[in-house]
This record gives structure tokens, C-alpha cells and sequence, in this order.
């Protein structure tokens, strides 16, 4: 429609008051159920397709290319092997099948005296949990000749040894696989805190020539407790020289190389004690012993047991140092030490100490011990000569018996 300038008897406010009035307006103002029929383009924020028969649970909107209508429909196989050749990238993901080669959890915070949680790890129940409750984290790999499969390399638990919340106790475990088997190889518990397993502790000296230092700080209760061995391998392979198990003191204030215990590939063991006491008096370096649950009785004792190679077995009894006791009954304890030697047909006793309560006395031969004899007084006539000679006698045939002679 032309624009009206004119109009015979009109002026121009005229004429534009008029078409302000009337003149249709830009834009219209209508109810959604006043649209009855047609589609609302993509160009307008439509769809540009009629959803009222689609949807539903696990139901989405597709777009399927540049400038298409929406439609409504399940994810679709090709949906997920797409998404999985070409994934977003998160922390150090592997593009083509999402698997992490790397990855780290960082937290930063104002705090500089206590330990701030990066990750938890939560098993929840819907009963009740009892003793083994638990939860862990598995570690697996391919192995050798597995290449396309993964084997289990070991892992880590925490486990309730006692449920109960108001008494609850848990203890972790860290497994390991040898020859194909997984077993426990440490155990921590709070009851008894320290290295524990059901399998034997070994620690290898590194063959390289590095030394292989254990340090542990341990409450009272604390220590290695296994239900297998515990071994220290010193040079397996007879590979290298001079390799030792050495337990040090940390004080630099000792002489020497302050080795409390030295242990030799060759088997030779070195006991030392470090001490800053009194420079003139005997001072225990070891202490053995032996201790029961029930009331000793004469003849409880222990010993070493010493042994040689012979010219065909190893290991050959060559005899024995025993300490028991002779009396032992605390108040009138009476302690013995035997010296006994092995031969080819029974272990002969050749000397037996003893502290007779009064005095010390000794016996040879598996003779009963006796204290060292006293003589009568010197002779100062024909009669008391007598008397001495007597007592001589009899203190050597006393003696004799003592020292195992016979006649």
C-alpha cells in the first residue's frame, strides 16, 4: 500500500493521526489454542514436527542432521560405539575406549597441619554387616602369555574384625599373587600393630648392589608376626661378595660401625653390644633363656645345641651347652651348667657345674659335682701330722670321685 502524503482538505498531522489509528499493527498477541494447525519452524524455535504421539521413558530428542526436524526416540547401539571411538576427554583417558593411562585427584586447600581425604571408597549394605564386612581395591594386568585378558596382580582391603559400632575394629590387607596363587602377605591390626601374614615375610637383598634398609616405628605390642616364616635372603643367587644383614644403632656416639647384629652371607653372625655405662664391669650381651606355663621342676633347663658337617651330613650334632637346674625351688634354686660332646655312638658328659647353694662345685666325667675341699690345720706334732694325713686321704678320694677316677 502507498504511503498516503496527501488528501484533499486534510492536513499532514491529519492524515498521520489517522493512520496511526487505524494501520494494522507489526505484531500480533494470540493464545497457544488459537494455533490449531501447521508446524513452527527450527528458524522460530519450533521443532518443525508434530511430537504429540511421541515419548516415553528413556525416550530423547534426535537432531540427525544440519537443519533437520526433531524427533523423539532410545539410544541406539550406533549411538554408544560412536560415542566410544571419539570420547570427550577426561583427566588422562585413552580416546579410543575411554580407559585411563594416567590420572590424578588433587585437592587444594588452606589446610597445613592434618591430613585432608582425596578419595573415599564406600561400601554400603542393605543388612546388617558382620565380621569380614568390608571394602577393597583390586589391581589386574596382562600378563605374559594372557595378552588379551587380565589376571589379578593382588590388592588392598579394610575389613571389620569386630562390627559392633561402639566397638568396632578393622584391620587392611594387602594381598600378592606367586605362581598363580593369591595369598596375604601383610596385615595390619590394631590390636597388635606390625607386620603380619599367613604367608612368609621375605626380604631380599637387591642384587644390584643396593642395600635394603627396614625401618619401623612399633607401639609395645608391635613387632613381625607371621604363621610362616620370616626370612631374610642374603645373596640367593651366590652372585655377589661381602653381602651382610646388619642391625645398627642410629647413635653416632659409639666406636666402630655401630653393628648391634652382623650377619654374613657365609653364615658368620656378629653380636655387639653399645653401651655408655661403666667402662670396668661386665655388661650382658645377650640374654638366653627359657620360661613355661607350668611349675619347673629339677632338670628344667635349656641349651645350644652345637653342630658340624661331617664328611657326608651336614648339620651333625657334635654336642651341647645345658643350664637347668639341680634344685628349683626358688628359695633353694641350684643351678648346673653341663658341657656335652657327641661321638659317633652317644653324647658323653665331660663336666657339670654347680652352685651348691654355698659354694661352687664341679664334677667330670658325669661325676656328681663337689666343692673345693678344705684341709685340717697344719701339723705341729707327730699327732696332728697324723690327723692331716688323714684328711688328706680322705679329701682325695673325695676328689677322685669328683673327677670321675675309678680304680
Amino acid at each position: 500500500m502507498p504511503a498516503l502524503t496527501s488528501f484533499p482538505g486534510l492536513t499532514q498531522t491529519q492524515i498521520n493521526t489517522l493512520i496511526a489509528a487505524y494501520a494494522a499493527p507489526s505484531s500480533h498477541n494470540h493464545a497457544a489454542s488459537a494455533i490449531t494447525s501447521g508446524l513452527l519452524l527450527l528458524a522460530r524455535g519450533g521443532t518443525g514436527a508434530d511430537l504429540a504421539a511421541t515419548g516415553g521413558a528413556t525416550h530423547f530428542l534426535r537432531q540427525a542432521s544440519v537443519g533437520a526436524a526433531l524427533t523423539v526416540g532410545g539410544i541406539v547401539s550406533a549411538d554408544l560405539t560412536t560415542a566410544l571411538t571419539t570420547p570427550p576427554a577426561i583427566g588422562g583417558t585413552t580416546p579410543n575406549t575411554g580407559a585411563f593411562t594416567a590420572g590424578a585427584f588433587t585437592i587444594t586447600d588452606a589446610v597445613l597441619n592434618s591430613v585432608t581425604n582425596v578419595l573415599d571408597i564406600v561400601h554400603l549394605s542393605t543388612g546388617t554387616p558382620t565380621t569380614n564386612f568390608g571394602t577393597g581395591i583390586r589391581f589386574r594386568g596382562h600378563s605374559a602369555t594372557v595378552a588379551n585378558g587380565v589376571r589379578e596382580m593382588g590388592g588392598l582391603r579394610y575389613s571389620w574384625i569386630t562390627a559392633p559400632d561402639a566397638s568396632r575394629a578393622s584391620i587392611a590387607v594387602i594381598s600378592a599373587v606367586a605362581a598363580g596363587v593369591e595369598s596375604d602377605v601383610i596385615t595390619l591390626a590394631p590390636s597388635n600393630m606390625g607386620l603380619r601374614g599367613s604367608g612368609d615375610f621375605v626380604f631380599q637383598h637387591a642384587l644390584s648392589g643396593d642395600n635394603l634398609y627396614i625401618a619401623a616405628v612399633v607401639d609395645t605390642q608391635g613387632g613381625f608376626r607371621s604363621t610362616g616364616s620370616f626370612h631374610v635372603l642374603i645373596d640367593t643367587n651366590n652372585n655377589q661378595t661381602d653381602r651382610v644383614f646388619t642391625v645398627r644403632s642410629n647413635s653416632a656416639a659409639f666406636a666402630g660401625g655401630n653393628e648391634l647384629l652382623k650377619i654374613e652371607e657365609t653364615g658368620k653372625a656378629t653380636l655387639t653390644l653399645t653401651t655408655a655405662g661403666s667402662l670396668s664391669s661386665v655388661v650382658n650381651t645377650a640374654v638366653i633363656g627359657r620360661n613355661d606355663t607350668g611349675d619347673p621342676l629339677a632338670g628344667f633347663g635349656s641349651g645350644l645345641a652345637l653342630t658340624l658337617k661331617s664328611s657326608t651330613t651336614p648339620d651333625t650334632s657334635i654336642g651341647s651347652i645345658d643350664w637347668l637346674w639341680n634344685v628349683a625351688t626358688h628359695g633353694s634354686r641350684a643351678p648346673d651348667m653341663v658341657f656335652n660332646l657327641t661321638d659317633s655312638a652317644a653324647t658323653r658328659e665331660i663336666m657339670r657345674m654347680r652352685a651348691n647353694g654355698s659354694a661352687g662345685a664341679i664334677g667330670f666325667f658325669g661325676a656328681t659335682p663337689i666343692a673345693r675341699p678344705t684341709l685340717a690345720a697344719n701339723a705341729t706334732d707327730l699327732a696332728t701330722a697324723i690327723t692331716l694325713v688323714n684328711d688328706i686321704k680322705a679329701k682325695l678320694s673325695a676328689a677322685a670321685s669328683g673327677l670321675g677316677l675309678v680304680a
